[in-house]
C-alpha cells in the first residue's frame, strides 16, 4: 500500500502507474484538498478544488456534490481514497460517491486539471538540525 496526496491538481500519474505495474495498492489523501488544515499549514495563494468550475459543471451533470466528483474520480481511477470526515450525513454523500460512473470526458476533462500542485506542501518537516530539505522531501 502506497498512500500518497492524489486529487485533481495532483495525480501523479507515473507513480499511480508504477504502483499499479507492480501490485501495489494506492490510497489517496487529502482528495477534496485538506481545506481543514491549519493556518500553520496552509498556503496563502491555495487553490480550490471544491471550487473549480470543471469539477461544479460534472457535480452539476451527475446530480452530485463536488466532493463526490472528486472521491468518484479517485474511484473511476480504480484507487482507494480516504476522505476526512466527522459529520454523518458527509460521511454517507461520501459513500454514496461509489456510484458515480464518470464518462471518458469527465474524466478527460479532470485529467487536464493536473497542476503538479501539493496542499502538503512538507515546509512542516524543514526543520534546524533535519535532514531534510523541501528539495528532497518529495522524490520527483
Amino acid at each position: 500500500m502506497n498512500q500518497v496526496e492524489l486529487h485533481p491538481y495532483l495525480q501523479q500519474s507515473s507513480l499511480v502507474e508504477f504502483c499499479g505495474d507492480n501490485e501495489i495498492c494506492v490510497t489517496a489523501y487529502a482528495p477534496l484538498g485538506s481545506g481543514d488544515r491549519p493556518d500553520s499549514l496552509t498556503k496563502l495563494d491555495e487553490l480550490s478544488l471544491l471550487d473549480h468550475p470543471t469539477i461544479k459543471r460534472i457535480a452539476t451533470k451527475h446530480r452530485m456534490t463536488e466532493a463526490q466528483v472528486l472521491i468518484g474520480w479517485q474511484l473511476n481511477r480504480g484507487l482507494t481514497v480516504i476522505p476526512k470526515s466527522s459529520n454523518p450525513d458527509r460521511q454517507a454523500l461520501n459513500l454514496a460517491s461509489s456510484a458515480l460512473l464518470l464518462s471518458e470526458n469527465d474524466m478527460a476533462d479532470i485529467a487536464a486539471m493536473d497542476r503538479h500542485y501539493r496542499y502538503l506542501h512538507g515546509e512542516f518537516w524543514v526543520i534546524e538540525g533535519s535532514p531534510y530539505t523541501l528539495e528532497n522531501v518529495w522524490d520527483e
